[in-house]
């Protein structure tokens, strides 16, 4: 969460005030709203008051004689903008409020020189590894829900995905102007204050708090990162300590850098289904060593029909380790507006919470 003081300078007072009321009452960033009117109020005020962004109105800006040094200055327009300003970070005033949010704390990440402390610096981040080897287990809408169910009950939750081909992108906002591409980027520079970037390019569902990293804009942005790489992100979110879990939809292939950062996991959700193919692969995941060994207690089994159970038949050793059963629902995802959510009040939400409670019990 970013603490910021603003000061908003602008003639029309209807739409300030409006907007401040906005920002003051926002719950995912705290800022201290400071409103004026006119150039000289301004200064006056600057002049005693530390600020760390400036939203100023496109035609007040133009007739300032003396401009104000604030290093986040940015211009509130509500039409084509004067040549002259074009290099200015700018703001269209006339749109939804979280959308204006998202442009404001985009370019002050992105400008600030500020080094961001954590908020949560005393917590323990605790890395989730959500994994399966059989392919339409369920594994990414388990890891969404698990992730969702964890920010309604109050756990600071980051979402992160580790799929090229993103199948989750209709179940996020996906409204963003910075991505894992971006993310990405700023790992394989070592950027400074890495924090800060990450609160620029993170997303927060309105709805649960959950905060995610928006999908890559190219599948081929993920394919290229060093495995060094990986293990620094990780290295970074651990000792960073801003969020208490951080759920991690691996992909389904064993590769290399999934055994990696494997290893860097407290928890590891196995996800199987109820049907002889689902049991094979286990066999041979278990059999293949790694990471993943069956005797490992940090290992908790999921069964889930994804599907209509035709067969069962599970082999004992696996069975003892399941710690929770996931029923199939029918209408599962449901379409709300523009985006795709998870029905949580059934026998899948019950389930996600009983396993979000074997998580926040060990942790």
């Amino acid at each position: 969460m970013l603490n910021l003081e603003v000061a908003i300078c602008e003639w029309d007072q209807g739409y300030v005030h409006k907007l401040a009321s906005y920002l003051l009452t926002y719950n995912i960033h705290h800022f201290s709203v400071h409103v004026l009117s006119t150039e000289s109020n301004l200064l006056k005020f600057l002049k005693n008051n530390p600020i760390d962004i400036l939203l100023i109105s496109e035609k007040l800006y133009i007739k300032m004689t003396k401009k104000p040094l604030i290093e986040v200055t940015i211009l509130l327009v509500d039409h084509l903008i004067s040549t002259s300003l074009l290099q200015m970070p700018k703001i269209n005033k006339y749109q939804q409020g979280h959308l204006i949010v998202d442009e404001i704390v985009a370019y002050y990440t992105s400008l600030c020189s500020k080094e961001l402390v954590s908020a949560t610096a005393n917590t323990t981040t605790e890395l989730i590894c959500v994994y399966s080897p059989i392919g339409g287990s369920g594994k990414t809408t388990i890891s969404l829900a698990l992730a969702n169910t964890l920010a309604l009950q109050g756990y600071k939750t980051l979402f992160l995905s580790l799929e090229e081909i993103p199948s989750y992108s209709k179940m996020l906002e996906m409204n963003f102007s910075s991505s894992m591409s971006d993310l990405l980027y700023h790992i394989s520079k070592r950027t400074e204050n890495l924090l800060m970037k990450l609160e620029g390019i993170k997303k927060t569902d309105r709805i649960t708090g959950m905060s995610y990293i928006p999908p890559p804009i190219y599948k081929e942005d993920m394919i290229g990162v060093a495995e060094e790489d990986w293990i620094y992100l990780m290295d970074y979110l651990l000792n960073a300590k801003e969020y208490q879990y951080i759920i991690i939809d691996f992909t389904s292939e064993y590769s290399k850098r999934n055994d990696l950062l494997m290893e860097k996991c407290h928890k590891k959700l196995i996800i199987t289904n109820y049907n002889f193919a689902s049991n094979e692969k286990l066999e041979a995941l278990f059999k293949r060593g790694g990471r993943i060994e069956f005797n490992d207690e940090n290992i908790i089994m999921v069964r889930n029909a994804a599907k209509p159970i035709k067969e069962v038949e599970m082999n004992k050793q696996e069975d003892k380790l399941v710690v929770c059963e996931i029923p199939y629902i029918e209408k599962l995802l449901v379409q709300k507006d523009d985006r795709i959510t998870i029905d949580l009040d059934n026998g899948f939400g019950e389930g996600i919470r009983k396993l979000g409670k074997v998580i926040s019990m060990d942790g």
